[in-house]
């Protein structure tokens, strides 16, 4: 059972005593005034350094997803309710995939000036959770995601997620409205992607209790693309905690034929026992249990690409989905973890080491050419373990590096492209980190100099494919003398 928390931010409960709703991480008396006052660095701010609530009026007041102990936070508090609760997994609401909400109550980002700002810190928030959550502890998350502007977004959030919901699907959000036909057949084509590469897709389609056909458009449009890993609702989004049955819930249909198809101006999708016929452009819809009636040779059939996936049975009952606006208890066995302290995932040395040996140039940063691209280390991207801490120095790249002192400490940085250099402080009291790319080490980077040295440059010297990749650097301390390590910008390439 999947345990409800709000991705956004934090309430405020109006004084340091009063109980607060436990769908979100700060849900202890005293949180908000805790956090207020010791990590204020913690929360969302405006241009002008406010703080920013999650609409007018709201007592959520919104989190800074790039800051690394907001972050180690909401993990930590994850993970003790669910110790405490007995829940097994985590769906994070409203996870915004654009500035477009905060934008629309005229706000403007100290930090996160435009989109790409803003989804790289929630990406890193997410991968942040998947190293320290849902890996160690075997636990799914899916979020519902949000204020999307595009498709790329929405499957970047995916690889850190194991499924995620849409909260408006194949009609529009007003119960009297419905999408263009492009749009449905955008909805249809999304569905269809996720499940392909393995995820899990929630589908809600909103609309009211007694529109029998706009639910009976809507369900028919679920079976359409239905391939083992969607589920589907009618609802409305004031009504999330009561549940709506159809007796189109309980046609028995049988297994699906094949994917669907295009017939005319229809698109239809044929079952052992029946089929369904779905018309987008005036939205309305047939669930027949008539398996004898098929296309007759006057239509026109088009099959779709052989992009489309493997067919799956899907079932004419929709997988049942916990409401979302409020927390139900579980009725589960409680799980017991292993601590309330995240278990950090360091790769170990049975990794095969590249034979090639990777290059040190003692020389500052050159300019950078147009193929290549720096990410400082304070880009939201580089996602840091515990044990990090900010220095700042005119000698370093941007004004700033990141040192530890920590055995084991850890940094991981998801990027595209076929190379990179890390950019590092190096000195005599100086160690080493290993360096693994994709899960597999890669090498090893001394930073130990004769004298404090900025702006020094380890080239990876391999090729990679081009694609999505991740660098992980594990700190290593050498001996009670030899014992920090850097980190000031990456370049890839």
């Amino acid at each position: 059972i999947m345990q409800y928390f709000g991705a956004v931010g934090i309430q405020n409960p109006g004084n340091c005593t009063s109980s607060t709703r436990k769908n979100q991480v700060a849900y202890k008396p005293g949180d908000f005034c805790s956090i207020s006052e010791n990590h204020p660095d913690w929360f969302l701010l405006d241009i002008n350094g406010q703080r920013i609530s999650d609409s007018p009026g709201s007592d959520i007041y919104r989190m800074d997803p790039g800051n690394p102990g907001w972050r180690d936070f909401f993990v930590r508090r994850v993970l003790e309710s669910q110790e405490e609760r007995g829940w097994s997994g985590l769906f994070l609401d409203n996870l915004e995939a654009s500035l477009s909400e905060i934008q629309l109550d005229g706000i403007t980002l100290a930090n996160y000036p435009d989109d790409a700002s803003y989804q790289a810190a929630i990406l890193g928030f997410l991968q942040y959770l998947n190293v320290n959550y849902s890996q160690p502890y075997n636990r799914p998350i899916l979020a519902n995601i949000i204020a999307r502007r595009d498709e790329a977004t929405w499957f970047s959030y995916l690889q850190y997620l194991d499924g995620a919901m849409q909260e408006r699907w194949a009609v529009g959000w007003k119960p009297s409205d419905y999408v263009s036909e492009t749009k449905w057949k955008g909805d249809m084509a999304l569905a269809e992607k996720t499940q392909s590469q393995g995820k899990h897709i929630i589908l809600v389609a909103p609309g009211n209790e007694t529109d029998a056909s706009r639910q009976n458009f809507a369900f028919a449009s679920y079976l359409l693309i239905s391939n083992g890993k969607s589920a589907f609702r009618y609802s409305s989004e004031i009504n999330y905690s009561q549940v709506w049955l159809y007796n189109n819930y309980e046609a028995d249909l049988g297994t699906a034929l094949g994917p669907r198809y295009q017939s005319g101006s229809l698109w239809r999708r044929d079952f052992t026992k029946g089929h369904v016929i779905v018309d987008p452009v005036n939205h309305i819809a047939t669930l027949s249990t008539d398996s004898s009636a098929t296309p007759t040779s006057t239509q026109t059939v088009t099959t779709l690409p052989t992009t489309s996936p493997t067919p799956v049975t899907p079932t004419a009952t929709p997988t049942a989905i916990v409401p979302t606006s409020t927390l139900i208890q579980p009725t589960a066995t409680s799980v017991v973890l292993p601590s309330n302290t995240p278990t950090r995932v360091v790769p170990t040395a049975s990794n095969t080491l590249l034979p090639a040996t990777p290059t040190l140039t003692r020389t500052p940063i050159p300019a950078t050419p147009v193929s290549e691209k720096i990410f400082d280390d304070k880009n939201p991207i580089l996602v840091y373990s515990s044990g990090w801490q900010n220095i700042s120095t005119s000698k370093a790249y941007n004004g700033s590096y990141k040192e530890t002192t920590r055995s084991g400490a850890t940094v991981t940085f998801p990027f595209t492209w076929q190379s990179f250099s890390i950019i590092y402080k190096g000195g005599i009291t100086f160690s080493e980190f290993d360096v693994y790319v994709d899960g597999a080490l890669v090498g090893t980077l001394n930073q130990k100099l004769s004298a404090a040295t900025y702006q020094q440059r380890w080239d990876y010297p391999g090729q990679l494919p081009f694609g999505n990749h991740t660098l992980k650097l594990v700190f290593k301390v050498t001996s009670s003398t030899i014992n920090r390590g850097s980190l000031d910008a990456v370049i890839v390439r």
